[in-house]
């Protein structure tokens, strides 16, 4: 795209920025460079200027500086530019003057969800990032409650908010088959239960699974802890029991694919050597696609790739931050019905060159084997 065009794209966003920038203000929230990118599909090329263009307009309109609630992942504060180009020397205190002048105008209130970032399909879209854990109480900020809940159906599960639904939900601890009557991640896709008597005639229910807004899917193992964001829910499978059992698959805000999913790697020759309960039918390895598993892994290990040390937040900044393959070092054929996941034993990151290349063999190489081909 060239450099008019460019433009022309951003400009067409920036009232819709500038909507969800206040919004954020509002609610005493940052966001950094990298949501709001992602929430309204810029490059950062488009964002620098459009920063510099809501900014200058905040400050011909008297207002405090909109952008300062733009801020470095992790700094948490403004960049330099800020004092630079519109003498800011304290973005913490330009921040709570945002806060006091929104709250003060709550007749702009009701703009920022009409002119959120949409997907393809014409639905609105929250700008909660795949794999970033929240409390309930950051999610209420991000969809702009007037006043945050203290009980009912925000705390029971799942809830409506207008066409969009919200679900919380546990996962349990046992493996790919989950624990009795609970939750599970079968690979990349989420199998779980709705409340105690539901059916498939519920009104509820058919609007849960057939929306006319997004689903948007949190989950966690412990009950205090934070919840993290699986992505946008389609319902792939709905089955006619009590209660409702639903298996979701997932995707971006803007429709992209998880960091979870890759190309199939595992061998049809491969497959047929693995017992019946230790696998699916598609041809993947279930165990690299768990995104919980995933989260285990990478809290241990960390991002960086385990053969060649490439980490893509340091090569592409915002955009790759978190970005990693998770390698199963198992081999498949090994794996008998009752084998649990244990993510850090279990589990490496990789970036998706070196997966690939320990795939080229079978059995797959190893860690060391392959690292010792790329620096021999």
């Amino acid at each position: 795209m060239n450099e008019k065009k460019q433009q022309a794209a951003y400009k067409a966003k920036l009232p819709a920025m500038r909507a969800w920038l206040i919004d954020a203000a509002r609610n005493n929230r940052k966001v950094t460079y990298g949501e709001v990118m992602q929430a309204f599909d810029v490059d950062r090329f488009s964002l620098r200027h459009a920063m510099d263009y809501l900014g200058h307009e905040a400050r011909d309109k008297r207002e405090p500086i909109l952008t300062a609630v733009i801020v470095n992942k992790k700094s948490m504060r403004c960049s330099s530019g800020l004092a630079k180009e519109f003498h800011v020397s304290d973005d913490e205190a330009e921040r709570s003057e945002l806060h006091k002048y929104w709250n003060a105008r709550v007749s702009d209130r009701a703009s920022a969800r009409a002119t959120l970032p949409t997907l393809k399909t014409g639905k609105p879209v929250y700008p909660f990032r795949i794999g970033d854990q929240y409390h309930r109480k950051d999610v209420f900020r991000v969809i702009g409650l007037p006043e945050e809940p203290t009980g009912g159906n925000w705390f029971t599960g799942y809830t409506a908010h207008g066409d969009d639904w919200f679900i919380f939900c546990g996962v349990g601890t046992g493996g790919r088959t989950g624990h009795d009557y609970g939750n599970y991640f079968d690979g990349d896709r989420l199998v779980w239960f709705a409340k105690t008597n539901t059916n498939i005639h519920q009104v509820s229910i058919r609007k849960l699974t057939n929306p006319i807004g997004n689903v948007y899917v949190f989950f966690r193992e412990e009950d205090r802890d934070p919840f993290t964001f699986a992505g946008l829910g389609k319902a792939v499978e709905v089955f006619d029991q009590t209660p409702v059992k639903v298996v979701w698959s997932f995707h971006g805000g803007d429709g992209t694919r998880l960091p979870t999913q890759m190309p199939e790697e595992v061998d049809e020759d491969e497959v047929s050597t693995v017992p019946e309960g230790a696998r699916r039918t598609v041809q993947v390895n279930v165990y690299e696609r768990d995104p919980n598993a995933r989260r285990k892994c990478i809290a241990k290990w960390g991002v960086k790739c385990s053969v060649c040390s490439f980490d893509f937040g340091e090569r592409y900044g915002e955009l790759g931050e978190g970005f990693i393959h998770v390698h199963h070092l198992k081999p498949l054929g090994e794996i008998g019905e009752q084998y649990e996941l244990n993510p850090v034993v279990d589990l490496r990151p990789v970036c998706p060159n070196c997966h690939a290349m320990l795939h080229r063999k079978r059995p797959a190489l190893s860690i060391d084997e392959l690292t010792q081909l790329l620096n021999g």
